[in-house]
């Protein structure tokens, strides 16, 4: 897990409450193939949301100069609510030889909206704040994983750098509602198949 440190941490002491729903979005990239580029924070609605993509679209577009991004398209997944899931001492002093990196969190996202009846999400909490503000409570979408082989959450919790608060009691389980392509500019939505999205391309 994230946040790995040596002072004195007060362990599992606050107890997270969760939102109902979340929102999490993915940008579609395209360097050799196409594919899409799941966002690590979740948002509490859908109007923060959709102007976070406009801005991250706006930025990339601008500065990042090997990968041409998606002008419009992006690919909406709505989570619900499920139930919370313990967090353990355990998963930040583990030190597994198998790592669960950034390439293997993607590729069980794009599982996931392929059958997102047979996956679960697991959201973590964190807190992030900017330069002489105070931190802010922030959801992030941890990993996806079959929501048969819910026993392999603190597995992959232990293998994980995803950042989360280690004062948390819990993580939680969201399911996923809905998964649809979304154009910004036009406001209607489109298919989440990427084969039919390269008339969004630049």
């Amino acid at each position: 897990m994230g946040n790995k440190k040596k002072d004195k941490i007060k362990w599992q002491s606050v107890k997270i409450k969760y939102p109902k729903k979340l929102y999490l979005y993915a940008v579609w990239t395209k360097n050799e193939s196409l594919m899409p580029y799941f966002m690590s924070v979740l948002h509490k609605s859908y109007i923060s949301m959709i102007k976070d993509a406009e801005e991250k679209i706006d930025y990339y577009a601008k500065n990042l100069e090997d990968i041409e991004y998606v002008s419009s398209a992006i690919l909406v997944i709505t989570l619900s609510y499920v139930k919370d899931h313990p967090l353990k001492k355990s998963f930040w002093k583990a030190d597994p030889e198998v790592k669960f990196d950034l390439f293997k969190r993607l590729l069980q996202f794009i599982y996931a909206i392929d059958k997102p009846d047979l996956y679960n999400v697991c959201v973590t909490p964190f807190f992030y704040g900017e330069k002489d503000k105070a931190p802010e409570l922030k959801f992030g979408a941890a990993f996806a994983y079959l929501r048969s082989h819910e026993r392999e959450i603190d597995t992959i919790m232990k293998a994980s750098n995803f950042p989360v608060t280690p004062k948390a009691k819990n993580c939680s389980i969201y399911n996923i509602d809905e998964v649809y392509g979304y154009d910004l500019e036009t406001g209607e939505r489109v298919s989440k198949d990427k084969n039919n999205i390269d008339e969004f391309i630049n």
